[in-house]
């Protein structure tokens, strides 16, 4: 059992562990990216704490008048299926929601079985797939009415 987990929008302070963390989920993403893309979309970043330390975030990003979009969400292996992930999922959810988005949209690895259960728990729908957008694996893409 893990303690009480605050969600709360990131600070640039803590851009250097969201980007340890994000490389984990995306090895060649580089920091000047990452910071970046923190520039631009900062009010879409949340982060998970516990303790004063980070265990997870969230990064949200814009793809049109309507739609808000799931960049990435990563927590801690020792603090999955603890919470943390929902916490943060329905934080960006409910930003979206404040600025009037309609739908939330993500892609995901076809192979992640753990992350599509996550999601279609959370009422997303596939609604087609990328060929070869990782790499050499396909896509799913997935998209949730927010109304």
């Amino acid at each position: 059992m893990i303690g009480m987990v605050k969600v709360r929008l990131a600070s640039i302070k803590e851009l250097s562990v969201i980007g340890d963390m994000w490389k984990k989920l995306e090895p060649s993403s580089k920091y000047q990216d990452i910071l970046k893309f923190y520039m631009i979309f900062r009010r879409y970043i949340f982060i998970a704490e516990l303790d004063g330390n980070l265990v997870g975030f969230a990064a949200g990003s814009v793809k049109d008048d309507i739609r808000g979009h799931l960049s990435a969400i990563y927590v801690e292996e020792l603090y999955r299926r603890h919470g943390v992930g929902q916490k943060l999922i329905e934080s960006l959810e409910n930003k979206f929601r404040r600025e009037n988005f309609r739908k939330m949209t993500l892609e995901v690895k076809e192979d992640n079985y753990n992350a599509i259960l996550f999601y279609e728990r959370n009422d997303f729908i596939c609604i087609g797939k990328k060929p070869r957008y990782y790499g050499t694996k396909d896509a799913l893409f997935y998209l949730k009415e927010l109304t």
